[in-house]
């Protein structure tokens, strides 16, 4: 079996991951046993579950597996052209394990064919551990590539959870915000009613000092017409006394002819 995984991040940051297990055999004739994606987008091409993509592929487009199998394509390099750079690392890793096969493959057809042109035993052994030299270091590449992965998988976990207290918190201030807004409106509404009831109030108090103004302005012409009248009899008064005194001396002059007269008399 052969094995090759994928890890891609879109461009809106979400991470994705792919793993794919086929044989050889299942590779020539372009059958795919397991797809698996984890993630919501693959390379901001496919959503939903792996078993409906699976079978949109196996439905749809059949001719896919023939193009795939006319022109040697394999699953492993269908993911190196879909990756983006991150994501080809889990790809490379597993290319370096196919590699590390071919390469001892290789090494098997090269002692075969070197012993048949007569090369010697240690030599054929020099160039096997080379090869398995090199298949080791590729292996041990794999693996710290897919370390690197790992981390890179929960970097990205992290950074999803720290968005999600983001938004929540930016909830949060939205809502007091609106909270906030409807108080100061309520605020308002009360402020603007208040300042309606003043207006009323001042109103009334000048139409009560305009009418205290008139009965004060009332108040002073009668008291002008009393002080008029106090006047006017007055000199009534001053008028009967002065008659009154008239008539005394009137009669006393009339005494003194009476007086006169019975004298002359």
């Amino acid at each position: 079996n052969r094995e090759g995984s994928c890890h891609c991040q879109n461009e809106d940051g979400i991470l994705s991951h792919g793993h794919v297990t086929y044989t050889q055999q299942e590779r020539e004739e372009a059958l795919f046993q397991k797809i698996h994606f984890r993630g919501q987008r693959f390379n901001g091409k496919y959503t939903g579950s792996a078993y409906y993509l699976s079978l949109w592929i196996s439905l749809v487009v059949p001719d896919l597996f023939v193009c795939v199998r006319k022109k040697s394509v394999s699953l492993q390099e269908y993911f190196n052209a879909s990756c983006s750079t991150r994501g080809r690392q889990g790809s490379t890793a597993a290319d370096q394990r196919s590699t590390a096969a071919e390469q001892e493959s290789t090494a098997a057809e090269q002692e075969s064919t070197a012993a048949e042109q007569g090369l010697t035993a240690a030599e054929q052994g020099s160039i096997a551990a080379e090869q398995d030299s090199t298949a080791a270091e590729q292996d041990s590449t794999a693996a710290e590539q897919d370390s690197t992965a790992a981390e890179q998988d929960s970097t990205a976990a992290e950074q999803d959870s720290t968005a999600a207290e983001q938004d929540s918190t930016a909830a949060e201030q939205e809502s007091t915000a609106a909270e906030q807004e409807s108080t100061a409106a309520e605020q308002e509404s009360t402020a603007a009613e208040q300042g309606l009831t003043a207006a009323e109030q001042g109103s009334i108090a000048a139409e009560q000092d305009s009418t205290a103004a008139e009965q004060d302005s009332t108040a002073a012409e009668q008291d002008s017409t009393a002080a008029e009248q106090d006047s006017t009899a007055a000199e009534q008064d001053s008028t009967a006394a002065e008659q009154d005194s008239t008539a005394a001396e009137q009669e006393s002059t009339a005494a003194e002819q009476e007086s006169t007269a019975a004298e002359q008399a």
